[in-house]
């Protein structure tokens, strides 16, 4: 459960750490870190 407002950058946290397959698809792309964490935001077209 979340109280108040979640911003954009959160709830795509949120996308990415309930989806194992986006998160495995952005790691892919070098957009995660050494952990396998996604830091940054994929662009639109290469996806």
């Amino acid at each position: 459960a979340v109280r108040g407002n979640v911003e954009q950058h959160v709830l795509y946290h949120f996308m990415v750490q309930a989806t194992p397959r986006l998160r495995q698809r952005l790691c892919e792309q070098d957009l995660c870190n050494a952990d396998g964490v996604p830091v940054e935001l994929p662009h639109p077209a290469d996806f």
